[in-house]
């Protein structure tokens, strides 16, 4: 299962690993790839997480996550 999260104020490699760490952090989560030019995250679930967990660990350092969508079951 994966998810694309939108992130705004991502403005360098520093802010995308800071978002790719806390990501990591939350379990359930198998992979994260973080992108700069789409302003998103492409996260590799191995189950089902709240849309909200994403949000508030990504607003918890300091970006402000606007939007989830699944892309794949």
């Amino acid at each position: 299962m994966k998810k694309k999260i939108f992130i705004d104020e991502m403005h360098c490699s520093h802010c995308a690993d800071s978002v790719r760490e806390c990501l990591n952090a939350i379990d359930g989560v198998q992979d994260v790839d973080v992108s700069l030019e789409n302003k998103a995250a492409v996260v590799t679930l191995s189950k089902e997480i709240d849309d909200e967990v994403f949000i508030k660990a990504i607003d918890d350092v300091g970006f402000d996550a606007f939007d989830v969508i699944s892309i794949e079951k």
